[in-house]
């Protein structure tokens, strides 16, 4: 994990808005649908979220995704974000610590003040994601392939997207996107919390 992403300190966040509500790891995670052992490493650091648990989080928590990528609360009606100062959340699996990212991502609206919307710039990587659980999260979801070609999947359909193809959902349905091809896809990811 990288010192940029260890120095947000997304775990210590996470802990203290927990304690701040009088949940334990067992309550938050049932509310969440995680495990208790993924929600104590992500609170210890060995661990990244996924951004369908980060919303979730948040959401049960009462703050927005961007409360974890941020140390202050700034109230600007307009927010820049210059690429060069974009977050790349990322992390390699890890054997009996946590299922691991299968893509990287990188949020790109964080001060934002109660903002519906949520854009992410995602990496999806190649390769055999079977294992992978599908995720689920209140909301609605859009996503632009701008790079590759992915494939969303959720219990009762799929479809292949390539480079300047669009899919918009329910994102309470279970889904994921797996990347297709040699090199990793990248999508335009926008979550909008309808709650």
């Amino acid at each position: 994990m990288s010192d940029e992403i260890h120095g947000l300190k997304i775990g210590d966040k996470l802990r203290e808005r927990r304690e701040a509500h009088g949940l334990t790891t067992i309550q938050l995670a049932k509310r969440c649908d995680l495990s208790e052992a993924r929600l104590m490493a992500i609170e210890e650091g060995f661990a990244m979220p996924t951004i369908s648990t980060l919303l979730r989080l948040a959401r049960e928590l009462g703050v927005g995704v961007g409360h974890f990528f941020q140390d202050e609360d700034p109230k600007r009606p307009v927010e820049v974000v210059r690429k060069e100062d974009r977050i790349k959340v990322a992390q390699e699996k890890k054997e009996g610590v946590s299922e691991g990212l299968y893509y990287n991502y990188e949020a790109l609206t964080v001060t934002y003040p109660n903002a519906r919307m949520r854009p992410f710039f995602v990496e999806v990587k190649t390769g055999d994601h079977s294992e992978i659980e599908p995720a689920s999260h209140k909301g609605q979801e859009f996503n632009f392939v701008l790079q590759g070609e992915v494939e969303w999947r959720s219990d009762t359909e799929s479809h292949k997207l390539r480079a300047g193809d669009a899919i918009y959902y329910n994102s309470e349905i279970p889904h994921k996107i797996i990347g297709l091809g040699d090199t990793n896809a990248k999508v335009l990811a926008v979550v909008f919390d309808d709650g």
